[in-house]
């Protein structure tokens, strides 16, 4: 037990800051000390809706890369999130959400609050044209990405907050449906469990 409140107080101080809206999801989190191979492809498994996707595991410095991507203060913070969706349009970042643009919802998170993904691409929270993120940073640390697409998705996700995680990728999903978009789409899914777990590792060396 005492481990468990350990875990959702680093989530809480790492991840969330002025993201307080996920803090209401607590009842969704998982504590993991080590990649689970078959979670992994469990949750890859279940998703629903027929969308070709490539899935990826990232690795820490992956992770720790892709933070360097805009020097800004308020973007970094948005870039060391565990939950996040991004559309490029070529190069170009169009639309970008993360789980604390997402108001609470019950035990879970809003993502098409003010009818954001009613379009495509979706309505963005964040003002792209502010940030330097390009599809190309991502490329230059994701080999599997290639950017051959009109449009590009990119999203972080992770067992940790699997329910969570799970509500984005669906949200996105049927946007993608909807839309008539998926043959223009290209889709990643990024799981950042490896990062999560390290975190939570160094935070008890440090206790």
């Amino acid at each position: 037990m005492k481990n468990r409140f350990i875990f959702i107080l680093l989530i809480a101080t790492v991840f969330l800051s002025s993201c307080q809206s996920l803090f209401e999801t607590f009842a969704g989190i998982h504590q993991m000390d080590q990649f689970d191979s078959d979670k992994y492809e469990t949750f890859i498994e279940r998703l629903p809706y027929d969308i070709s996707f490539t899935p990826i595991i990232g690795t820490t410095e992956q992770s720790l890369e892709v933070m360097k991507f805009d020097t800004t203060e308020w973007y970094r913070h948005k870039l060391y999130q565990p939950i996040q969706l991004l559309y490029f349009h070529g190069n170009e970042l169009v639309s970008y959400h993360v789980n604390c643009t997402a108001p609470a919802r019950g035990l879970g998170l809003n993502w098409n609050y003010d009818h954001r993904f009613e379009s495509f691409p979706p309505k963005s929270p964040l003002n792209c044209d502010s940030t330097s993120i390009t599809l190309s940073q991502y490329m230059g640390v994701y080999p599997e990405i290639c950017g051959n697409g009109k449009y590009t998705l990119i999203i972080f996700w992770s067992n940790v907050l699997e329910k969570v995680s799970r509500s984005a990728i669906v949200t996105a999903f049927k946007n993608l449906k909807k839309s008539g978009q998926v043959s223009n789409c290209d889709v990643y899914l990024i799981n950042d469990d490896l990062f999560l777990i390290e975190m939570m590792k160094n935070e008890g060396k440090n206790e």
